[in-house]
């Protein structure tokens, strides 16, 4: 059964059905409060914020969540049921990852690296159900913008380890330029929703602009492609919500312009890609990308079906990752494209599986949203699109020491819960209730 429980109380609510919940009034703000702060450093522990200065401890902080995730398997095992359930083919997709392990090259790291990948997912599905969506997005914003402000003061300082190796380009507390901005375009469209939500407005303007200064200081090409991409999908949400009339007129604008466009082009000789790419300082091999996605193509023809195993090309001799490695010049663990990853390591199966399983959270999450018109619930759609973006050139999804996957996972456990609730009790706002499943 599940009910909707509004955010403050006096201790405990009546509903008109009799029943009783007890535990939302004032007593339990510190508790969450604490939790949330836990969440937020578990966040910096996987994130490897700050790297430079301390240790990787990141399997660490996985562990801790494992053991949240153990806890909450042995008391509240019907969360994790439902969330399992209404997330099938994610978990599908991890099981093929683990299940790999029979026919690849490094079977016992397939199998440990599979085994991880599930606990990980657990892990965003129960971040989801004991803080809800509302908070997450709070601890999710606050880690963001900490992250980039403490980088603007290690830039502004000089420091050495605020650069990359050639002591130029700006990365703040991050492993690289990328990582950085990526960090800006969450926080970016993240402070967008919670403003149009409603929440700290100002504050909310604070997180945008910061964004949108570490995006500037990363000179990521690739980060301001996705942040623009990323204000596009921002726009179209803030259109649905003002009804159909105003989406079919913005929708044949666009169209007609798309239309223009592609004529112009056609026309004129324009290559508008060369063009974008010598604006954005890359090549036409983005920068050794397509030397990388050249070579997945290769190993995936020799094993087209099933792949070589989850986690394997980049960490066993038998493969012509060394060689591609001296090619590139620099130390490479994955293909730069989150589809040929999995394609490689799990074959046309596993990315079939893959494919279906985030395609199908983008249109729960998309059809959550256009029914509640509820700004917080853009969050889950937009991050899902912003994965999908971030997926074509870089391994966010389906990569164990990666924490945007967790927000992945946290998007995905939102998406599948309030949905029906939503015309239950269309009047309350979902963005001022918390869930609770019972």
């Amino acid at each position: 059964m599940s009910i909707i429980i509004p955010p403050r109380g006096n201790g405990h609510m009546q509903w008109p059905n009799g029943s009783m919940v007890w535990g939302q009034g004032p007593k339990t703000e510190l508790p969450l409060f604490l939790a949330g702060v836990g969440f937020a450093i578990f966040l910096f522990g996987v994130s490897r914020v700050g790297i430079d200065f301390i240790p990787s401890l990141t399997n660490v902080f996985w562990a801790a969540g494992w053991a949240v995730v153990a806890y909450t398997a042995a008391f509240r095992a019907d969360l994790l049921a439902q969330a399992t359930l209404n997330n099938k083919m994610l978990l599908a997709a991890a099981f093929i990852a683990t299940l790999s392990a029979l026919w690849s090259l490094m079977p016992s790291l397939s199998a440990f690296r599979g085994v991880l990948l599930i606990l990980n997912i657990m892990v965003g599905f129960v971040a989801f159900h004991h803080f809800g969506l509302r908070r997450t997005l709070h601890v999710i914003f606050w880690f963001c913008l900490i992250a980039q402000v403490g980088s603007f003061l290690l830039i502004a300082s000089g420091h050495h380890a605020a650069f990359d190796h050639n002591g130029y380009v700006p990365k703040g507390l991050f492993p690289h330029k990328n990582n950085l901005a990526m960090n800006a375009v969450m926080l970016f469209f993240t402070s967008l929703i919670l403003f149009a939500h409603g929440w700290r407005r100002i504050l909310s303007l604070v997180g945008a602009a910061s964004a949108l200064t570490g995006l500037i200081l990363s000179t990521s090409g690739t980060g301001l492609i996705v942040c623009v991409l990323m204000f596009g999908i921002l726009c179209g949400c803030a259109v649905v919500s003002y009804g159909m009339r105003a989406t079919q007129f913005i929708a044949g604008l666009g169209l007609c312009s798309l239309v223009a466009t592609v004529l112009m082009i056609v026309f004129s000789g324009y290559n508008p890609y060369i063009e974008l790419l010598n604006s954005l300082g890359k090549d036409t091999t983005l920068t050794g990308r397509t030397v990388l996605w050249e070579y997945a193509f290769n190993v995936f023809a020799d094993h087209p079906w099933l792949g070589i195993g989850y986690f394997t090309y980049w960490n066993t001799p038998e493969t012509t990752a060394s060689s591609l490695i001296i090619i590139m010049g620099v130390k490479l663990n994955s293909f730069h494209n989150n589809f040929l990853d999995v394609l490689v390591g799990v074959g046309l199966l596993g990315l079939i599986l893959f494919v279906i399983a985030v395609f199908g959270l983008l249109f729960r999450t998309l059809y959550q949203f256009v029914v509640t018109r509820d700004a917080l619930l853009a969050w889950p759609f937009a991050y899902v699109c912003f994965m999908l973006i971030y997926c074509m050139s870089e391994y966010p999804l389906f990569w164990n020491s990666e924490y945007q996957m967790l927000f992945a996972f946290v998007g995905a456990a939102a998406a599948a819960a309030p949905e029906k609730l939503a015309a239950r009790h269309r009047p309350e706002p979902l963005g001022d209730v918390e869930l609770i499943t019972a």
